[in-house]
């Protein structure tokens, strides 16, 4: 009878320690799938983060671009202007 008794509780522990194994195992899985979706949300947000900072960049240098011709051409009228002043003055010598 007691060996009974203690086969049943063998039995019981046993289960009770594959459950236990099971549970263990289940977490470490969900904490693994956790950490790739971490990595993965970090790497696509890293990913966004560098488009748009390309994409200010891109902005910055067409902007300052449309500046630059926007600048020489104003200078060159006017250098126009001065050069035909002069040419005018210079004829009238």
């Amino acid at each position: 009878m007691r060996s009974e008794k203690q086969a049943e509780l063998q039995l019981i522990q046993d289960k009770l320690t594959a459950q236990m194994r099971q549970k263990v195992s289940d977490e470490d899985a969900r904490i693994q799938t956790a950490i790739a979706e971490r990595e993965a949300q970090k790497a696509a947000d890293e990913a966004e983060k560098e488009a748009k900072r390309a994409r200010m960049l891109d902005s910055i240098r067409e902007h300052r671009v449309e500046q630059v011709l926007s600048a020489a051409e104003s200078v060159i009228p006017c250098r126009a202007m001065r050069y035909e002043m002069l040419f005018q003055r210079a004829l009238k010598s």
